[in-house]
């Protein structure tokens, strides 16, 4: 499937100049576009706070100001200090991006708004961590290529993925940007459209609709 999936024409997936602003993004991108995040971001950058350090000795209301595009500013301000904080009186972003992968994903996941998509975006992009992100569009593409109707279960998928696969941080970065833009542009929510999907010869879905857009 990765290789076919390596026929889908895609943009690179998650800039960022710095570790720190990973972990920025990944919290400021929930429920939210990323063009939104991108403009918090800006202004956080103008502002002297795009980094860990900073956030965690900035003033609240300056952090809520500058993050405000990206809605739910004044939680997700919260969480963005609280979240620096900690990281910082655990050593900062170098030495907690270099614990071992258990050891970091337990630091992640107890963060106030951080869940196990956040911490995985986070130790793969962030850490180089060998970790599989899985995402509305992972799960989308994954359902309707295989036909799996089950419940949806982030911790299933994930293991599934990782037991099929080489367990390789490049490998899963580069299959997730393939998801995302599969998700985006042609494995839409609704009336997906399967005449265009380059991996529609292998997908259940696709086979079952055939060249008919649904």
């Amino acid at each position: 499937m990765y290789l076919i999936l390596k026929q889908i024409n895609k943009d690179e997936w998650w800039k960022a100049d710095t570790p720190d602003e990973i972990i920025i993004g990944a919290i400021l991108t929930q429920q939210t576009q990323w063009s939104n995040v991108e403009k918090a971001m800006r202004n956080l950058k103008r502002e002297g706070m795009l980094s860990i350090s900073r956030l965690a000795d900035a003033n609240l209301q300056s952090i809520e100001r500058a993050i405000r595009p990206t809605g739910f500013y004044r939680q997700k301000a919260t969480r963005l200090k609280e979240a620096s904080e900690r990281i910082m009186d655990n050593g900062g972003v170098k030495r907690v991006f270099s614990l071992p992968q258990k050891e970091l994903y337990d630091i992640l996941i107890s963060l106030k708004g951080v869940g196990m998509e956040t911490a995985d975006s986070i130790a793969l992009y962030g850490a180089d961590k060998p970790t599989f992100v899985v995402d509305n569009y992972t799960w989308r593409v994954i359902s309707r290529v295989y036909g799996r109707e089950e419940p949806y279960d982030y911790g299933k998928i994930k293991e599934w993925v990782e037991g099929v696969t080489t367990r390789n941080a490049e490998l899963y970065k580069e299959m997730h940007s393939y998801f995302v833009e599969l998700g985006k542009s042609v494995c839409v929510k609704r009336d997906p459209i399967c005449a265009q999907c380059p991996i529609s010869r292998i997908c259940s879905y696709g086979k079952a609709n055939g060249s008919h857009s649904r």
